[in-house]
């Protein structure tokens, strides 16, 4: 229903490329304006398209690759959440102010570099920069579109299920910008990759629309801890039957690593980005129970770190009734045997040369 529904609004697509194209042309011309910063690296990691293609991860990615040595910091736009303009996360706030995923940042790096929200991102990085005057690096989470703001270095990310150069504009399909968009790249990053893959056909398909070196890499799961406490390690060996309750784009590559361990999992998908209510834990918890009824067993729900942002309020809920929710970490791992420079070292020259410049 839904394939067809996008089929019958096709006409509607080449209002959105119109649009799209038009904007763009503005920007590449100068009629609209952008600004730029000096003294400070900008790198964007965004995509063409709506929907998950790993952004998070990168971000992530990036924070290990480079806080021994430089001082950085991430700013999001903060979707879905309950504020406006710039909010610095802290101890006081939360994911209603500012995000699942600014949220996920800040449990993971509170601690050792600023994470901030604002919709308008040259305003945001004016004042990460007022607050912080000795930031080297700001990341830009998402913000390939947004042009108002020119980055020093673009990271392009597109899934290998779905590549850019496959697919088609909104509502028919899930592009965002045309495909040329890619030329404003400086790197493209193809994720979600299988260990066995064509590269040499996504790399000519993407030689069509920009000169930037591609990478590979594929999502790599680390070890699960409780949701109430991330101290407590439980192996997946020792999980038998499991609910993926997620709201993300596609939960199919977990329920594929749960098959690993013969876990005999269902999902319970939601929309992403979805604002968990009392009645949604409910439900969950009685079709545990159920399961558990029906199958004599333990059902365990696993979930992901951005659904954990979430899900933690309720953590009495899923106690109350003996269940236990796991929460599964997930990184970018770049797959061997590419040629020429190694993604980490390409970055670092890429810093070097813009730190120059931007002298």
């Amino acid at each position: 229903m839904i394939n067809l529904i996008r089929k019958i609004l096709f006409p509607i697509s080449f209002i959105w490329w119109s649009v799209s194209y038009i904007r763009n042309k503005l920007y590449d011309l100068g009629v609209f304006h952008f600004e730029s910063f000096s003294g400070i690296i900008i790198i964007n990691v965004g995509n063409l398209s709506v929907g998950g293609s790993g952004k998070s991860p990168m971000i992530e990615y990036l924070v290990r690759l480079l806080s021994d040595k430089y001082s950085i910091a991430i700013l999001s736009r903060g979707y879905k959440r309950r504020s406006s303009g710039f909010v610095l996360a802290s101890n006081d706030t939360n994911v209603s102010l500012i995000g699942d995923e600014p949220q996920q940042f800040f449990n993971k790096f509170g601690n050792q570099l600023p994470i901030a929200v604002c919709e308008k991102r040259a305003l945001g990085i004016k004042k990460l920069i007022s607050k912080f005057p000795k930031l080297q690096i700001v990341l830009l989470d998402d913000a390939y579109q947004h042009r108002k703001v020119k980055p020093d270095i673009n990271i392009l990310i597109t899934p290998h299920h779905n590549p850019f150069f496959n697919d088609w504009f909104l509502p028919t399909g899930n592009l965002r910008e045309s495909r040329n968009g890619a030329s404003r790249a400086d790197l493209v990053v193809v994720s979600k990759c299988p260990r066995k893959l064509q590269k040499d056909e996504f790399e000519s398909n993407i030689g069509k629309y920009t000169n930037a070196p591609v990478y590979f890499s594929e999502l790599s799961y680390g070890d699960c801890h409780s949701l109430a406490n991330k101290k407590k390690i439980t192996p997946l060996h020792t999980v038998d039957t499991a609910i993926i309750l997620t709201g993300i784009v596609n939960p199919k590559p977990i329920s594929r690593h749960l098959n690993i361990y013969n876990i005999k999992a269902q999902n319970y998908s939601f929309a992403d980005h979805h604002n968990y209510s009392k009645l949604d834990i409910t439900k969950v918890v009685n079709e545990c129970v159920a399961i558990q009824n029906d199958r004599n067993c333990k059902v365990t729900v696993v979930t992901t770190e951005k659904d954990a942002t979430k899900l933690i309020q309720f953590k009495d809920i899923f106690e109350d009734a003996s269940i236990e929710v796991i929460v599964l970490p997930v990184k970018h791992e770049f797959l061997v045997n590419q040629s020429g420079q190694s993604f980490d070292q390409i970055i670092f020259d890429l810093i070097t040369t813009k730190t120059t410049s931007n002298r």
